[in-house]
């Protein structure tokens, strides 16, 4: 990373980051001590979140200490490009007297208290991030020797043949379900309650996005081939239809990107430019679709190119609700309260094989419990229905669950697993199931244990992929050799 991108991502930091959210605010607020506060707290935050692209001499787009500052810049321009024009109009991170959301945890809170629980978070955010950086130079894992792969072909072939059954069990799913207009309507009632228990059959559809990657990264030119875009894009709707997530499209598109900067060696603009406006589109035209609450008929008009602005407006409009929710301040302000979750969420990971019939209460995700707790008023201890989730993210978890000791620990460790997943692709970069490996823990391994538990499915699906390889290769040999053993002449033995 040169020195002058440097200086321009430190800026952006700087101006609409540190500067512009206090000063847009100060227009409407008074400018307390609390306030003057909350702001110091703010800019010690995103100090700490560039100190390694200000101080690493050699850094990479995707070090894994500098690819979140750089995905959260890249979400923000993507999502609200107009503050970027008028940042002492419009403030990327807006701020409020008093919380905007509708959970029942910040409501209870004054306008003072509302102030202290931001910053109390600021500050808790940047101890997390101390924590991460401690726990990747901190170790140093032995490196194997490098060496080049062998046998990409039969990498491809195992990428190929799982995407077919994953496109092919996504229909099947699909199908089981009414069809494609039904799986739509399930989702005006709620997505979780209607896709509750399907988990099991749709997981392998959701792990395809790593077929997609290690095909590129095994195939020098997989991008430029017909094939691989025909199999993208007929994984592409499925991969929506089965469960109803934009954001996982989204990730699954920002994947690609990833992988294709790495093989090129540098970040292709027009691409990423092009995923901008996609993700706009696709974000508002698929909220369209499938928020279209209480109707009997799918709204298929929602896909006609006239309606593109409402696309863009409803893209808008989400985001908006998003930030309003402030999901990662409410499951924040539980734990100030003394509403710990003492590893729920966390122990959910490891329950999540393990069928809701042989266990009813086991523990809800995350996202689940935060709808429960924060936004409905009710208690951690009382078990949780089947209900939608509000997201919160991996720093509030781990405060939630245990506290400081929870940013601690878990901060060590996501730093301990990024060492891990770039010592190793250091010392083997032309491995494809590596490269795709580092990927994988650059995107989901943060500390959140949903993320953790996205990164256990599609790991175990590469390792599927890995496994269809080689048992490829090991027939192709048996046959040569059943083949040549046929028409091998018998040796003379001479008088």
């Amino acid at each position: 990373m040169s020195a002058s991108v440097r200086l321009l991502i430190a800026t952006y930091i700087l101006i609409y980051r540190v500067l512009t959210p206090p000063i847009v605010a100060s227009a409407s607020m008074d400018v307390s001590l609390p306030f003057l506060l909350r702001a110091v707290a703010n800019g010690l935050m995103e100090f700490v979140l560039i100190i390694p692209i200000l101080f690493i001499r050699k850094v990479g787009y995707f070090h894994p200490l500098v690819f979140p500052v750089l995905y959260s810049i890249a979400f923000a321009v993507a999502f609200q490009p107009i503050h970027l024009l008028f940042p002492f109009v419009l403030a990327s991170q807006p701020w409020f007297d008093i919380s905007p959301s509708y959970s029942a945890t910040l409501q209870r809170l004054d306008a003072n208290s509302y102030i202290f629980i931001y910053t109390y978070y600021y500050l808790v955010s940047a101890l997390f991030w101390i924590c991460t950086y401690c726990g990747f130079y901190a170790v140093k894992f032995k490196t194997m020797p490098a060496n080049k792969v062998s046998g990409s072909s039969s990498v491809v072939f195992g990428a190929q043949v799982y995407l077919v059954i994953a496109i092919l069990l996504g229909w099947a799913f699909i199908m089981s379900r009414g069809g494609i207009s039904a799986q739509i309507l399930s989702f005006y009632s709620g997505r979780y309650q209607s896709m509750s228990g399907s988990g099991v059959y749709t997981v392998v559809t959701k792990v395809a996005s790593v077929a997609i990657l290690i095909w590129m990264v095994a195939a020098p030119k997989a991008e430029r081939q017909p094939l691989f875009w025909i199999f993208f894009g007929a994984l592409l709707p499925i991969y929506w239809l089965v469960d109803g997530s934009r954001s996982s499209v989204l990730l699954m598109i920002m994947s690609v990107i990833v992988v294709l900067s790495m093989k090129r060696g540098k970040i292709p603009v027009m691409a990423c430019v092009s995923t901008a406006i996609a993700a706009i589109i696709i974000f508002g035209m698929l909220g369209m679709l499938r928020q279209n609450f209480n109707s009997t008929q799918v709204d298929y008009s929602a896909f006609n190119a006239n309606r593109m602005s409402e696309w863009i407006e409803a893209s808008d409009l989400e985001t908006k609700k998003r930030a309003a929710e402030e999901g990662d301040l409410s499951s924040f302000a539980n734990a100030v309260s003394g509403q710990y979750l003492y590893g729920k969420s966390y122990l959910s990971v490891l329950a999540y094989p393990i069928p809701r019939a042989l266990w009813p209460d086991k523990p809800k995700n995350i996202f689940t419990y935060n709808n429960w707790v924060s936004f409905l008023g009710n208690s951690p201890d009382d078990p949780a229905p089947q209900i939608w989730g509000i997201p919160t993210n991996s720093i509030s978890e781990a405060f939630w669950n245990f506290g400081l000791i929870g940013i601690v620990v878990v901060g060590l460790t996501v730093g301990i697993g990024l060492k891990f997943a770039t010592d190793l692709f250091r010392s083997r970069p032309y491995e494809p199931w590596i490269c795709v490996l580092f990927v994988e823990f650059l995107l989901y391994f943060n500390g959140g244990s949903r993320w953790a538990l996205y990164l256990i499915q599609n790991l175990a699906g590469l390792l599927i992929i890995i496994m269809i390889a080689k048992i490829s290769v090991q027939l192709t040999l048996a046959l040569r050799n059943g083949s040549g053993s046929r028409h091998m002449r018998h040796p003379r033995i001479g008088n």
